[in-house]
C-alpha cells in the first residue's frame, strides 16, 4: 500500500514544454470542489454537491493555477510563444487528484475528468526532482481501491480493442490507454465507494484578468502573471 507523495507540487509542463525554472513554492495551485449553497426558510444553509451525471465522480473539481512573472524568470518568451496559440493549453503540475465513485450494485464502468499522467509518459517523462523518489516509489502512480481501507487492485492499461473485449479479473482495475474511463472485475455495491489516485494532465484556458496584486513603491507592474482556470 502506498501514500501520496507529499507537496508533490513540482516543476511544470505547459503545452508538453518544462517550465524548468518554475519550482514548488512558486505556483498557486488550487482546486474548487462544484458545489452550491441553498438557505431555507429558517435561515440556516445546506451545502449541496453538483451531480456529475451516472459513473463519473461524486464531487466535481476544477483547478486554477497562478505563477507570478517574477517566478518565470528567463522562461518568459517561451511563455510568451506558449500562450500566444489559443487554449485550451495542457498542464501538468504533479498533484495527484482523488476522484471517487458511488457504487450502485450493477455499474462497473467508471468515468474520468482528466487524462491520466501515466499514460502519455513519452509526452511527460519522469519527473524533475525532488519528485523523483516518489515517482520510483510508486507513489505518483494510478491506484483504485474498493473501500477507503480496501486493498488497491492491479492497475492495466489496456488498448482500445483488448478494453473493448476483455473483462478484468476481480483484484484489477483495467484503464483505456489515453481515455477518459476505466472498468472493474466486479460490481460495486450500493453503498460502496470506488477510491481513485492519479496524476493528471489538465485542460486550462487563461483566466480573463489575474487575481489583484499589491504593488510597493517604486516597483515595476510586470504584466505576465500567468493565471489558467480549467476548462
Amino acid at each position: 500500500m502506498t501514500d501520496s507523495a507529499r507537496g508533490s507540487l513540482g516543476p511544470i509542463y505547459l503545452d508538453g514544454h518544462l517550465l524548468d525554472k518554475v519550482t514548488i513554492n512558486d505556483q498557486d495551485f488550487t482546486p474548487r470542489k462544484l458545489r452550491d449553497s441553498s438557505v431555507n426558510v429558517r435561515g440556516s444553509a445546506r451545502e449541496g454537491i453538483a451531480y456529475q451525471g451516472a459513473g463519473y465522480p461524486m464531487i466535481g473539481v476544477k483547478h486554477s493555477l497562478l505563477i507570478r512573472f517574477s517566478n518565470l524568470g528567463t522562461q518568459r518568451d517561451k511563455v510568451e510563444r506558449i500562450m500566444s496559440v489559443p487554449g485550451p493549453h495542457d498542464v501538468l503540475a504533479w498533484q495527484p487528484v482523488f476522484p471517487t465513485y458511488a457504487g450502485d450494485g450493477d455499474r462497473t464502468t467508471f468515468f474520468l475528468p482528466w487524462r491520466v499522467r501515466d499514460h502519455f509518459l513519452g509526452t511527460y517523462p519522469a519527473p524533475e526532482p525532488p519528485l523523483q523518489a516518489a515517482e520510483t516509489a510508486g507513489q505518483l502512480a494510478v491506484e483504485v481501491r474498493i473501500g477507503i481501507n480496501g486493498t488497491p487492485l492491479d492497475v492495466l492499461v489496456k488498448n482500445e480493442g483488448d478494453y473493448a473485449a476483455g473483462t478484468p479479473a476481480a483484484d484489477e482495475a483495467w484503464f483505456l490507454e489515453g481515455g477518459l474511463e476505466f472498468k472493474l472485475g466486479v460490481v460495486v455495491l450500493s453503498g460502496e465507494r470506488v477510491f481513485v489516485r492519479y496524476v493528471p494532465i489538465l485542460s486550462m484556458i487563461e483566466e480573463g484578468s489575474t487575481p489583484s496584486r499589491k504593488y510597493g513603491a517604486g516597483q515595476v507592474r510586470e504584466p505576465l502573471d500567468l493565471a489558467l482556470v480549467e476548462a
